[in-house]
Protein backbone atom coordinates (compact mmCIF):
# COMPACT_ATOMS: atom_id res chain seq x y z
CA UNK A 1 0.00 0.00 0.00
CA UNK A 2 1.33 3.73 -0.24
CA UNK A 3 -0.04 6.21 2.07
CA UNK A 4 0.82 10.03 -0.11
CA UNK A 5 0.15 12.83 2.60
CA UNK A 6 1.66 16.56 3.40
CA UNK A 7 3.58 17.29 6.56
CA UNK A 8 4.44 21.20 8.12
CA UNK A 9 6.15 21.62 11.09
CA UNK A 10 9.64 23.01 12.16
CA UNK A 11 12.57 21.18 10.17
CA UNK A 12 14.43 19.33 12.80
CA UNK A 13 11.47 17.90 13.98
CA UNK A 14 10.22 16.82 10.54
CA UNK A 15 13.61 15.40 9.78
CA UNK A 16 13.06 12.84 13.45
CA UNK A 17 9.54 12.30 12.38
CA UNK A 18 11.08 10.89 8.73
CA UNK A 19 13.46 8.80 10.43
CA UNK A 20 11.02 7.50 13.02
CA UNK A 21 8.47 6.64 9.67
CA UNK A 22 11.76 5.49 7.70
CA UNK A 23 12.69 2.72 10.96
CA UNK A 24 9.09 0.94 11.41
CA UNK A 25 8.88 -2.53 10.70
CA UNK A 26 5.43 -4.57 10.28
CA UNK A 27 4.82 -8.18 10.32
CA UNK A 28 3.96 -10.11 7.15
CA UNK A 29 2.37 -13.09 6.26
CA UNK A 30 5.11 -14.78 3.68
CA UNK A 31 4.35 -18.75 2.04
CA UNK A 32 7.32 -20.52 1.29
CA UNK A 33 7.84 -22.48 -1.74
CA UNK A 34 6.66 -25.66 0.29
CA UNK A 35 3.77 -23.53 1.05
CA UNK A 36 3.76 -22.82 4.61
CA UNK A 37 3.41 -19.54 5.77
CA UNK A 38 5.12 -17.66 8.62
CA UNK A 39 5.75 -14.29 9.92
CA UNK A 40 8.41 -12.31 8.81
CA UNK A 41 8.98 -8.61 9.75
CA UNK A 42 9.87 -6.18 6.65
CA UNK A 43 10.74 -2.39 7.06
CA UNK A 44 8.43 0.57 5.86
CA UNK A 45 9.93 2.38 3.02
CA UNK A 46 9.45 6.54 3.45
CA UNK A 47 9.95 7.86 0.03
CA UNK A 48 9.75 11.60 0.51
CA UNK A 49 7.63 14.19 -1.59
CA UNK A 50 8.16 17.30 -0.47
CA UNK A 51 7.11 20.63 -1.57
CA UNK A 52 8.99 23.47 -1.98
CA UNK A 53 9.23 27.67 -2.80
CA UNK A 54 12.21 28.71 -4.07
CA UNK A 55 12.72 32.56 -4.29
CA UNK A 56 15.34 34.15 -6.45
CA UNK A 57 16.26 37.11 -8.56
CA UNK A 58 13.99 36.64 -11.93
CA UNK A 59 16.97 37.80 -13.35
CA UNK A 60 18.45 34.08 -12.64
CA UNK A 61 14.98 32.74 -14.15
CA UNK A 62 17.14 30.68 -16.96
CA UNK A 63 19.90 29.69 -14.52
CA UNK A 64 17.79 28.14 -11.72
CA UNK A 65 15.36 26.44 -14.25
CA UNK A 66 18.97 25.12 -16.26
CA UNK A 67 20.68 24.00 -12.49
CA UNK A 68 17.37 22.45 -11.87
CA UNK A 69 16.54 20.36 -14.74
CA UNK A 70 12.85 21.50 -13.97
CA UNK A 71 10.07 19.31 -15.22
CA UNK A 72 6.53 21.11 -16.18
CA UNK A 73 4.76 18.27 -14.13
CA UNK A 74 1.39 19.35 -16.33
CA UNK A 75 3.49 17.62 -18.97
CA UNK A 76 4.15 14.72 -17.50
CA UNK A 77 2.67 11.45 -18.55
CA UNK A 78 2.31 8.05 -17.15
CA UNK A 79 2.99 4.69 -18.82
CA UNK A 80 -0.43 5.08 -21.26
CA UNK A 81 0.92 8.59 -22.36
CA UNK A 82 -2.09 10.33 -20.46
CA UNK A 83 -1.25 13.90 -18.62
CA UNK A 84 -1.57 12.40 -14.87
CA UNK A 85 -3.25 15.06 -12.28
CA UNK A 86 -3.29 17.81 -15.35
CA UNK A 87 -6.60 18.96 -13.82
CA UNK A 88 -5.31 18.96 -10.29
CA UNK A 89 -1.94 20.53 -10.68
CA UNK A 90 -4.44 23.50 -12.75
CA UNK A 91 -6.02 23.97 -9.64
CA UNK A 92 -3.53 24.37 -7.82
CA UNK A 93 -1.65 26.59 -9.99
CA UNK A 94 -4.38 28.92 -9.75
CA UNK A 95 -4.73 28.34 -5.99
CA UNK A 96 -1.04 29.55 -5.60
CA UNK A 97 -1.32 31.97 -8.31
CA UNK A 98 1.71 30.06 -10.36
CA UNK A 99 2.46 30.20 -14.34
CA UNK A 100 3.32 27.65 -16.39
CA UNK A 101 7.41 26.68 -16.20
CA UNK A 102 9.04 28.45 -19.50
CA UNK A 103 11.50 26.56 -20.95
CA UNK A 104 14.82 27.74 -20.08
CA UNK A 105 17.35 29.66 -22.41
CA UNK A 106 19.93 26.78 -21.78
CA UNK A 107 22.71 30.01 -23.01
CA UNK A 108 22.21 31.30 -20.05
CA UNK A 109 24.24 28.60 -18.03
CA UNK A 110 23.81 26.84 -14.95
CA UNK A 111 25.44 26.39 -11.47
CA UNK A 112 27.31 23.47 -9.82
CA UNK A 113 25.26 21.28 -7.74
CA UNK A 114 24.62 18.01 -6.17
CA UNK A 115 21.50 16.44 -6.93
CA UNK A 116 21.76 12.56 -6.83
CA UNK A 117 18.61 10.32 -6.53
CA UNK A 118 16.20 13.67 -6.47
CA UNK A 119 13.62 14.04 -9.15
CA UNK A 120 12.38 17.62 -9.49
CA UNK A 121 8.80 18.16 -10.69
CA UNK A 122 8.30 21.79 -11.36
CA UNK A 123 4.42 23.07 -10.03
CA UNK A 124 5.16 26.61 -11.27
CA UNK A 125 6.77 30.27 -11.64
CA UNK A 126 5.55 33.06 -9.56
CA UNK A 127 7.11 36.78 -9.87
CA UNK A 128 7.67 38.94 -6.28
CA UNK A 129 4.63 41.36 -6.20
CA UNK A 130 4.74 43.59 -3.80
CA UNK A 131 1.25 45.55 -3.40
CA UNK A 132 2.67 48.94 -2.64
CA UNK A 133 5.92 49.34 -5.08
CA UNK A 134 4.83 46.84 -7.55
CA UNK A 135 7.57 44.05 -9.30
CA UNK A 136 10.21 43.51 -6.59
CA UNK A 137 12.59 41.08 -5.10
CA UNK A 138 10.26 41.77 -1.87
CA UNK A 139 10.37 37.96 -1.06
CA UNK A 140 14.09 37.96 -0.83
Amino acid sequence: MHLDFFAEGIDHDLDEFEKWLATRSFPMPVKTEDGKEHIQVVQGSLRPRRAYSYIFPREMLDSVLNTLDVKDCVHLTDGKGTPILKKTIKIIRRVLRLKPIPVPDKAKGMFPMYKQNVRIIGLGIREDIDKITGNTHEAL
